[in-house]
C-alpha cells in the first residue's frame, strides 16, 4: 500500500511539474487539441505559404531577368507601386468623408511618406546586397528582421510574448540554419564576395527597414484600413521609386533588350509583387507581422524547388528537413496567441473568446454562434472551391503559358529533357497528354502502335517544334508513347481474359487445365475430369472449373 501511495505521489508530482512547465511556456490558459488545431490555424498556415509562393515567383523572375542582363530593381519596384496606385489609391480618391484621400493627406501625409520611404529603401538595399555578398550571408542575416520586429512590436504595439513564442522563433531559425547548410552541401553559395562587410551591412539595414515597415503595416491594418495603407504606399512609393529610378537607372533602362520575353518577365514579377502587397495585410491582420515573417522563411525553399526544374539545382534531403522544421516553428508560434501589455490574457484569438462566451451564454446565444460558425465555414468552402476552379482553369494554364514563353520549351519538352528514360518520365508524359485541352494530345495515349510515328509528327506540328533542332525529342516521345500504348493494350487484353469464363466444352480450355495437372503432378495420372485429386493441388472441389469464377480464364493462364 505504501508503494501504491508513493507511485501516486510520484505521478501527481510529474503531472504537476508538466502543468507548471506548460503554464510557463503557454500562459495560464489550458489548451486541448481542439484549441490547438483549429480552422484558423489551418488558414493561417495556408495563407502564409501562399505569400511564400508569391515571393518565390518574384525570385524566379528576377533570376531570369538577371540571366538576360537586366538589373533594374528600382524599375521593378516602380511598376509594382504604380499598380498599387492605379487600384487602391484610386479607390481612396472616390471615397467620401474622413476616408477620402484628401483628408488622409491633410492629416497623415508625412507618416505615410516615411512608411513608403522605408519600404522602398528596404527593397532596394536587399537587392543591392547581392552584388557584394553571398546568398548564404543574405539568408542568415535576413533573419535579423524577426528579433528586430519583436522588439519594435514590444515597444510600440505593446505586444507581449509567451516563452513558447521565443522557442518557436528559435526552431524557425534552426530550420533556416538547416536550409543554409543544405545550400552549402548542394553548392548553391551564389552571389558575389567582393565587399562582404558592405553587403552584410546592407542586409542588416534592409532587415531593420523591413521590420519598421511591417510594424507600421500591422498597426495600420489593425486600427485603420488595409485599403488606406496600400493606397498611401502606392502613392508615395510610386513618387519615391520613380525619382530614385531616374537618378540611379537612367542609363541601365535604355540598355535593356526589350522583347516579348523580357516584357513577360516584368509583367510576371509585377503581378507577384502586387499579389504579395495586396495579400500580406490580410494575413497580418489575422495574426501578426512576426508570424507572417516566420512563414516567409520558407520562400527560399519554394524558390529552390522551382530551381530544381528550371535551373537544374542540386537537391539534398536536408531541404525537406528545413521545410518541416520551419513549418513546425510557425505552428508553435501560432498555437498560443500573443497579448498586449494592458491585457494579461490573449486578445487576438477569436476562437478563445467565442468559446469563453459560449460557456456563459444561454442556449439561444450558443445556437447563434454555432450558426455563424457554420455560415463562415460554408463561405470558406465556397471560396476554396472558387480558388481551386480558378487555379485549374486559369492560373495553371496561365502559368504553363508563362513557363513556355520564358523557357522556350513546352511541357513535353521539359519532361523529356529533365527526366531520365524510364517509368517516371513515361508517367509524366501520360499525365501531360491526358490533362491537355487538345483532343489530339488526349487521344495520343490510346492510338494503335502502328500509328505512333504519325501521332508524334502531328504533336510536333501542333506544338510548332522543329524536329531538326530537337531530334532527341521525337525519339523520347516515341519510346514513351510505345510504352503507354503497349501498357494500355496489355490492360485491355488482361481484362478481356478476366471476363472470359472457363468453358468445360471448349477443347482449348480443357487442354490448358489438363496441362496444369501434368505440370504439377507429372507422376500421378488423373483418374477423371471430375475427381477429388484436384484438391491435392489447391482446388476447392472435385470440379476445378468452379474456382475460375472471379478471374475467369486469366486465373488459369496465371497458374500455367
Amino acid at each position: 500500500m505504501d508503494r501504491e501511495v508513493g507511485e501516486d505521489s510520484f505521478e501527481d508530482g510529474s503531472l504537476g511539474t508538466l502543468s507548471r512547465w506548460g503554464k510557463f511556456l503557454c500562459g495560464p490558459r489550458n489548451f486541448t487539441l481542439k484549441d490547438v488545431f483549429t480552422w484558423k490555424l489551418f488558414k493561417t498556415i495556408v495563407m502564409g505559404q501562399a505569400l511564400s509562393m508569391l515571393i518565390c515567383g518574384t525570385a524566379v523572375t528576377c533570376q531570369y531577368l538577371a540571366d538576360a542582363g537586366v538589373e533594374t530593381p528600382m524599375l521593378q519596384s516602380f511598376l509594382n507601386y504604380t499598380l498599387l496606385l492605379l487600384t487602391y489609391t484610386l479607390v481612396l480618391a472616390f471615397r467620401r468623408g474622413e476616408s477620402n484621400i484628401i483628408q488622409i493627406l491633410k492629416k497623415k501625409w508625412w507618416k505615410y511618406f516615411l512608411m513608403a520611404l522605408t519600404d522602398v529603401e528596404a527593397n532596394y538595399t536587399v537587392v543591392k546586397a547581392y552584388q557584394f555578398t553571398t546568398l548564404t550571408s543574405i539568408q542568415l542575416l535576413d533573419c535579423f528582421v524577426i528579433p528586430v520586429l519583436m522588439v519594435l512590436s514590444w515597444i510600440f504595439l505593446k505586444t507581449r510574448y509567451r516563452p513558447l513564442h521565443f522557442v518557436a522563433v528559435a526552431v524557425c531559425l534552426l530550420g533556416v540554419g538547416a536550409m543554409v547548410g543544405a545550400d552549402l552541401l548542394a553548392g548553391r553559395d551564389q552571389g558575389s564576395s567582393s565587399h562582404v562587410l558592405l553587403g552584410d551591412g546592407l542586409v542588416l539595414v534592409s532587415a531593420a527597414l523591413y521590420a519598421v515597415s511591417n510594424v507600421c503595416q500591422e498597426y495600420t491594418v489593425k486600427n485603420l484600413s488595409r485599403v488606406e495603407f496600400l493606397g498611401m504606399i502606392g502613392l508615395f512609393g510610386t513618387l519615391i521609386s520613380g525619382l530614385q529610378m531616374i537618378i540611379l537607372e537612367s542609363k541601365a533602362i535604355p540598355d535593356i533588350s526589350w522583347n516579348w520575353r523580357t516584357c513577360l518577365l516584368f509583367v510576371a514579377y509585377t503581378l507577384c509583387m502586387y499579389g504579395l502587397y495586396s495579400f500580406m495585410p490580410v494575413v497580418v491582420k489575422m495574426t501578426s507581422a512576426t508570424a507572417v515573417n516566420l512563414s516567409l522563411l520558407t520562400a527560399d525553399l519554394f524558390s529552390l524547388f522551382c530551381g530544381l526544374f528550371l535551373f537544374h539545382y542540386n537537391f539534398t534531403g536536408l531541404y525537406i528537413v528545413s521545410f518541416v522544421v520551419i513549418t513546425l516553428g510557425f505552428i508553435m508560434f501560432n498555437i498560443v496567441p500573443t497579448y498586449t501589455a494592458d491585457q494579461p490574457y490573449p486578445t487576438n484569438d477569436e476562437a478563445y473568446h467565442l468559446a469563453s462566451s459560449a460557456d456563459v451564454q444561454q442556449e439561444g446565444g450558443v445556437d447563434r454562434l454555432q450558426k455563424e460558425g457554420h455560415d463562415d465555414l460554408d463561405r470558406t468552402v465556397v471560396l476554396t472551391q472558387l480558388l481551386v476552379f480558378l487555379y485549374c482553369k486559369c492560373l495553371w494554364r496561365g502559368l504553363k503559358f508563362v513557363i513556355r514563353k520564358v523557357t522556350g520549351r513546352c511541357e513535353l519538352q521539359r519532361i523529356c529533357y529533365n527526366n531520365k528514360p524510364g517509368a517516371r518520365r513515361t508517367l509524366k508524359i501520360e499525365s501531360s497528354l491526358k490533362c491537355s485541352k487538345h483532343e489530339l494530345l488526349q487521344s495520343a495515349i490510346s492510338v494503335h502502335p502502328d500509328s505512333v510515328e504519325k501521332t508524334i509528327d502531328d504533336i510536333l506540328s501542333l506544338k510548332k517544334i522543329n524536329l531538326d533542332t530537337n531530334p532527341q525529342l521525337g525519339i523520347s516521345l516515341q519510346a514513351c508513347l510505345l510504352q503507354i500504348v503497349g501498357y494500355r493494350n496489355l490492360v485491355v487484353e488482361v481484362e478481356k481474359l478476366r471476363r472470359e469464363p472457363y468453358d468445360c466444352e471448349n477443347p482449348t480450355h480443357e487442354e490448358m487445365l489438363m496441362k496444369l495437372w501434368k505440370e504439377l503432378r507429372p507422376d500421378s495420372p488423373l483418374s477423371g475430369r471430375i475427381s477429388k485429386q484436384w484438391c491435392e493441388i489447391g482446388f476447392q472441389g472435385n470440379d476445378p472449373k468452379t474456382d475460375f469464377r472471379g478471374m475467369g480464364l486469366l486465373g488459369l493462364h496465371n497458374l500455367l
